[in-house]
């Protein structure tokens, strides 16, 4: 389910991608390649190795559950004490959330392919709705 392509898979592509990111480096390329390559090779990966193949949606959906509730408690520490560190918890917090959502889509059989084209549709939604006034 981790294909991003017909030919390469999600894994594939992201070791391509660390072999050419030091030619990249040291090449006069554009910087959008350059941040192209580096928001492919940091796209959510699920988790769905060894360690969860007797997991089932219900499974997943209940760590989605679990991280965004870590969340929600990462958010209101950071409202009661606004620090750098609050705010990096904030950040990793988020992060296990997305990891989880990604996961759960993954064992429900949607693969980065279908996110992504879902998640570019649901960008234009959101653009044309409230008059264009959800984005900056």
């Amino acid at each position: 389910m981790d294909k991003i392509n017909e030919n390469m898979t999600l894994k594939q592509t992201i070791q391509t991608i660390e072999n050419i990111l030091p030619v990249l480096d040291g090449m006069a390329i554009s910087i959008p390649l350059k941040r192209a390559a580096h928001f492919l090779k940091c796209f959510p990966r699920p988790c769905n190795g060894e360690k969860y193949k007797n997991c089932d949606a219900f499974d997943y959906a209940l760590k989605v559950g679990e991280e965004y509730g870590e969340m929600m408690e990462a958010i209101m520490a950071y409202r009661r004490v606004q620090t750098v560190d609050t705010l990096k918890k904030v950040l990793w917090e988020s992060m296990d959330t997305i990891t989880a959502i990604v996961s759960l889509l993954d064992k429900l059989g949607f693969d980065a392919d279908d996110i992504a084209t879902m998640q570019m549709m649901v960008n234009e939604s959101n653009a044309k709705r409230d008059g264009g006034r959800r984005f900056a």
